[in-house]
């Protein structure tokens, strides 16, 4: 029985590595890039051939403010991989059985929080913080200032003149 060509295969052991830099300019696009980028708890994505492995092993980023939509965005990304390589062996005629799949090897069960993103937040809110109390102190001060103005105002009306006698 001959068995068919998958034309992704034809660049021998490297064409895996082909693949999944066909599969990043896809993610790439505009198109995709907005899908993802709809939710506005998401800040960035990033999908990567692994520098480490042999090119078929991608690694993917999402930066957000909200950790669930972070999550979600991966999921995406995951799915969007997998239809697509799927989708275009199916279109070059690869027989099934010779069809390069994408599993996930590691998925995050949680976001993780950026070093120093925390830090970032307390600074802005203590920045914040230190506003708001200048301000209230400026005010209390002009406040303050004119009480004070007035009652000066009122006293010197009260006290005797001073100087000649004439």
């Amino acid at each position: 029985e001959a068995v068919g060509i998958n034309p992704w295969s034809r660049f021998g052991g490297s064409g895996e590595g082909v693949a999944a830099t066909a599969i990043i300019e896809v993610l790439q696009s505009g198109a995709f890039e907005a899908e993802v980028m709809d939710n506005p708890a998401i800040e960035e994505y990033q999908v990567v051939v692994n520098p480490g492995g042999n090119g078929a092993i991608l690694d993917i980023t999402v930066r957000a403010s909200d950790p669930g939509a972070a999550l979600q965005a991966f999921d995406l990304i995951v799915d969007r991989i997998v239809s697509e390589l799927e989708s275009r062996q199916e279109t070059a005629g690869a027989p099934v059985e010779t069809r390069l799949t994408a599993d996930v090897l590691t998925r995050p069960t949680e976001a993780t929080e950026l070093l120093g993103s925390r830090s970032r937040a307390m600074l802005a809110l203590g920045v914040l913080g230190l506003i708001a109390s200048v301000a209230a102190a400026v005010g209390l001060d002009t406040l303050r200032s004119g009480t004070n103005d007035r009652n000066d105002d009122d006293d010197r009306d009260e006290l005797p003149p001073t100087g000649s006698d004439g």
